[in-house]
């Protein structure tokens, strides 16, 4: 049970010991180094479609001659390599390599548009960006137009050779087998609030904004560790925080194998097979993977060996639940977890009565108070409003936000995440919506405005407004469309909106709900969309 105090609800757990005073990739290679001189070598990460696998003992010499080419290029102390690609089994060694050179990682989406991704790299400065050969020719047309603006950096690609490049584009692989110098990276200086990791909110009110996270961060991440199994199964993506620090914290830290599932490889059926196959003690999956799995067909499978499953990014339904849990076993358990790409984690739950919102307990060291969101003072029980938090896991700032910052951050330092809920008498919380705008398809967050700027971009559009309603059954927002036509244009009908979108938007920005043909959009008096109206207001004119 939570404590409340003051109006302000505090964890019951004890807390954590402080980090090591070291760099994290120090302690790191530390870890793995007294892990192989006690028990051996293991496997590190596996690649559940292919098999392949990286062990413990790999991870330092690859490490370093990353860092050692990374060096030879200049990158050093201060700089910022990003990445953009997808979860593979090289994903971490450019960000190991630029940390040992006493640089930062940022962690982008390679899905997004070209606009947003040069945003990005003019916000971060990157040096470097490696990328997978399947977004080489988007990178190369970045390269080429920020190389007008006098915006310049050396590009590599993660999974292709250097024969079949272009000549200004190298091979990752060539890092990899670096044979030069490599001992400028032994030591490094440790300045534990210095940004090690940008990644990135989900672009809902513009360009994404970079979220800097310091070495303190990842140094209380790994030592929050809410178990030690010997293997986890995860198929949450590798650039976002959950699927990017739980190959770190549980599978390095943890002594723990960790199999992954590529998105391109997942759907519910196959989950089970792959689950059968590896017997994974602990499973973190997406939202709405899991709801694919709890709609997975003619299931027939042992998974005895699975002990836990944790749910992220979402909240899932007791029904959801229920059927999962029926279908892998008596012996499974679900811990579901509340966090952000902010605050990283606040609250966790044993699933044994499932109940929607209940948020559970606070972790280590966590806070949180409920503000009333007109007045800004604190609320008591049963009273929902701002959910306002303060972790030891919190992020330093946006990146280049001024104003956003001021919008996150109170005096205080606790934080705003955009959520609306509240607390009881013992100290229980609650989550009840979102307040930002942000929408979610198959795990991937996006903006309203990708969808309104392409249909606002025709000339047959006067204006279109997006909006979201989170939908428990799938664990996906059912996004709606409202459009607004020039006159005499009805051959843009429901049908041909849909395949419109579907040609010039990622798969993962569509419309799940409804479309309506509309005479006007409502508007406050400064001209802002009311999206959180529109759902009113089409039903009122449908009735």
């Amino acid at each position: 049970m939570n404590i409340v105090k003051d109006k302000v609800i505090y964890s019951p757990l004890p807390p954590r010991p402080s980090p090591p005073y070291q760099p994290y990739i120090e302690r790191l290679l530390a870890e793995v180094s007294q892990e192989i001189e006690e028990t051996g070598d293991r496997d590190w990460i596996v690649d559940t479609e292919t098999g392949q696998s990286h062990t413990i003992s790999k991870i330092e010499p690859v490490s370093r001659r990353v860092a050692g080419a990374l060096h030879n290029l200049g990158f050093g102390p201060g700089d910022v390599l990003q990445t953009g690609y997808s979860s593979c089994l090289d994903f971490y060694w450019p960000a190991f390599g630029a940390w040992l050179c006493g640089g930062a990682v940022s962690l982008a989406d390679p899905n997004l548009s070209s606009t947003a991704i040069k945003q990005q790299i003019k916000d971060t400065k990157a040096k470097i960006i490696v990328c997978s050969k399947q977004y080489l020719d988007k990178y190369c047309a970045i390269k080429q137009e920020l190389r007008e603006e006098d915006v310049h950096f050396n590009l590599s690609v993660l999974d292709e050779e250097d024969g079949n490049l272009p000549a200004d584009v190298k091979s990752f692989q060539s890092f990899l087998n670096f044979d030069g110098d490599i001992s400028h990276n032994e030591k490094l200086e440790y300045i534990p609030d210095s940004v090690t990791m940008v990644l990135w909110s989900s672009g809902s009110t513009g360009n994404p904004k970079g979220i800097l996270h310091s070495h303190r961060t990842l140094q209380t991440i790994s030592l929050a560790k809410p178990s030690s199994p010997k293997s986890i199964l995860v198929s949450a993506i590798m650039f976002h925080i959950g699927g990017f620090t739980l190959n770190l914290s549980i599978a390095l830290f943890g002594g723990t194998t960790s199999y992954f599932i590529k998105e391109k490889c997942f759907s519910g059926e196959n989950w089970f097979k792959i689950a059968e196959k590896f017997q994974p003690e602990h499973v973190y999956i997406g939202v709405s993977q899991f709801i694919q799995v709890s709609k997975a067909k003619n299931v027939d499978r042992n998974l005895s060996g699975v002990k836990m499953i944790t749910p992220l990014g979402g909240a899932v339904s007791p029904e959801c639940c229920e059927k999962v849990l029926s279908m892998v076993g008596d012996q499974a358990k679900i811990i579901e977890m509340y966090g952000s790409t902010e605050i990283v984690f606040l609250a966790f739950k044993l699933n044994k009565h499932p109940k929607f919102g209940f948020l559970g307990t606070l972790g280590s060291g966590a806070e949180m108070y409920i503000q009333d969101i007109k007045t800004g003072e604190k609320l008591g029980p049963r009273k929902e409003g701002k959910m306002m938090v303060r972790t030891r896991s919190m992020m330093m700032n946006y990146l280049n936000r001024e104003e956003e910052n001021r919008e996150f951050f109170n005096s205080d330092g606790f934080g705003y995440v955009g959520d609306v809920g509240y607390y009881d008498e013992e100290g229980n919380i609650f989550f009840c919506y979102r307040m930002r705008e942000v929408l979610k398809v198959d795990n991937y967050w996006f903006g309203p405005e990708e969808i309104e700027n392409l249909m606002e971009a025709l000339d047959d559009i006067n204006e279109a407004c997006v909006w979201g309603e989170y939908d428990m059954n799938t664990g996906n927002d059912q996004v709606s469309l409202g459009i607004v036509l020039q006159a005499n244009k009805e051959e843009w009908t429901e049908t041909r909106i849909n395949e419109y979108i579907t040609s010039n938007l990622p798969i993962t920005r569509r419309i799940t709900g409804k479309i309506y043909l509309l005479d006007r959009i409502p508007h406050n008096p400064q001209g802002k969309k009311l999206r959180r109206e529109m759902k009113n207001y089409v039903q009122k004119i449908e009735n």
